[in-house]
Order: C-alpha cells, then structure tokens, then sequence
C-alpha cells in the first residue's frame, strides 16, 4: 500500500513539474514578445504607432471571441456529457 501511495505521489509530483515548467516557458515567451512590441512601439512615428494599436484591438478582440467561443462549446459539452 506504501509503495501504491508513494508512486502515486512521485507521478503526482512529477506532473506538477511538468506543468510547471511549461508554464514558466510561456511566461518566458510572453515577456519576450510584450519587450519586443514595446521596443517597435517607442521607435515607431505616429502612423505606424496607430497601426500598432489598431493591429492590438483587433488581435484582443479575435482573442475574445477565440475565448468566448471555447467558453461556451466548453459549456454545451459539459450539458452534453461529451467531455470525459
């Protein structure tokens, strides 16, 4: 029974430090590219920052929508029984 409870933990465990190590990988990535935009932004004159600031709404909103959408067919599947 110790050696069940001990695997368990140990893939437990090990799971953890996967995730983790994918998410400080995207955290990493993130601020990679949040230093590259602010870098084009401060050496852009006043039409390519307003082109930078429209190309970002449009990209929160496709974001938004990209969410929303998942959030409900998340939903439906879950009203569904389809997820397992």
């Amino acid at each position: 029974m110790i050696f069940l409870l001990a695997t368990y933990l140990f893939a437990l465990s090990k799971h953890f430090i996967d995730n983790w190590a994918v998410i400080k990988e995207k955290q990493l990535e993130k601020t990679q590219y949040e230093k590259a935009w602010n870098y084009l932004y401060q050496h852009q004159n006043k039409q390519g920052k307003k082109k930078m600031e429209e190309a970002w709404e449009k990209g929160s909103i496709v974001k938004a929508l990209r969410q929303h959408t998942f959030m409900i067919s998340t939903h439906k599947d879950l009203q569904d029984n389809t997820i397992h």
